[in-house]
């Protein structure tokens, strides 16, 4: 069962001596410690694919009607994961993905869509994905993957990382998860390899057990051992306005691996800001709870009833 009270003896590792701020909502995504086994049919995932190619095809015309000029700022926030992997789509091309939490295979079937030849899915619980270009393993498989030297070309984590070392979904309670995963996710793919993360971004923060949200304290150490080469959908305001914690801001970090696994680090180079008012950040479409949004040039896709290009770990404390 998912730990409903953080430990005290770890509560300074986890706010790095007091200079994150601490709240607390707690959510079980265990079943009660018996662990979750979400199952898609091939008839499923064959109804997903076709949804996410009425989205891309709304993509691609918003991107077509923004000429030089991002989409962004006029995309439903829903649909910024997507709209990164069309606008990044060569990257995916005939790559092996790997895609880091997953409750829904959105992000597995938006990558085949846009011609990827493999997609691995690694979770701390069970998944059935019945497709043939998709397989799904569990953590200590992929660290057995990883040491005898397999890697992958493009990973895809969407407001999962978030959540490690919280214990939430059956993870051990570690006040670095998320750094860790980070780490091991970039051991996992080749050298230039790209991946395309989102986390919540606002002042630092530590919800228990909901998630973590990223400022000028912890995401410097997020992303510490990769190259930042674009954020898209980043608005500089967001960064220092604290709102509410429930309802979470995530631009697509767009992030390259530059060392082998034997190398040092590599100091991170930051990609230019957007920036505008928190004003303005009011006025953008938040998307909708029921399918991928009626932005992106009017392209909607009710995907099984739930929202494809949400987030791939439901939060069930989260507000849209």
């Amino acid at each position: 069962q998912a730990p409903r009270e953080m430990p005290q003896e770890l509560e300074e590792e986890f706010t790095l001596g007091g200079l994150i701020p601490l709240e607390h909502f707690y959510v079980d995504d265990t079943l009660r410690g018996r662990g979750t086994h979400y199952t898609y049919s091939r008839s499923q995932i064959d109804s997903v694919l076709t949804g996410i190619t009425r989205s891309l095809a709304g993509i691609k015309e918003a991107f077509s009607a923004a000429e030089r000029g991002s989409p962004f700022p006029h995309l439903p926030r829903d649909l910024w994961p997507l709209a990164a992997m069309w606008k990044y789509r060569d990257r995916l091309q005939g790559a092996r993905v790997i895609v880091f939490g997953s409750m829904e295979p959105w992000a597995e079937c938006a990558a085949l869509q846009l011609n990827a030849s493999s997609v691995t899915t690694v979770e701390y619980n069970e998944l059935t994905y019945d497709h043939p270009s998709i397989s799904t393993i569990r953590v200590h498989a992929l660290e057995s993957m990883v040491r005898s030297g397999h890697q992958w070309d493009v990973a895809l984590s969407f407001s999962s990382f978030d959540h490690d070392g919280l214990g939430r979904y059956g993870d051990p309670v570690d006040p670095d998860g998320d750094i860790k995963a980070m780490s091991w996710m970039r051991t996992c793919i080749t050298v230039g390899g790209t991946a395309l993360v989102t986390v919540p971004i606002g002042p630092d923060l530590v919800v228990w057990n909901l998630h973590r949200r990223y400022g000028s304290v912890r995401l410097p150490r997020l992303l510490a051992e990769w190259e930042v080469e674009e954020k898209e959908g980043w608005f500089e305001d967001m960064l220092g306005r604290n709102t509410n914690f429930r309802r979470t801001y995530e631009p697509v970090l767009v992030l390259r691996n530059t060392k082998s696994r034997e190398d040092g680090q590599v100091p991170p180079q930051s990609a230019p800001f957007v920036a505008v008012t928190a004003e303005e950040w009011d006025q953008l479409p938040a998307g909708t709870d029921s399918n991928m949004g009626a932005g992106a040039g009017g392209a909607a896709a009710n995907i099984g009833g739930t929202t494809a290009a949400s987030r791939s770990k439901t939060k069930a404390g989260d507000e849209a």
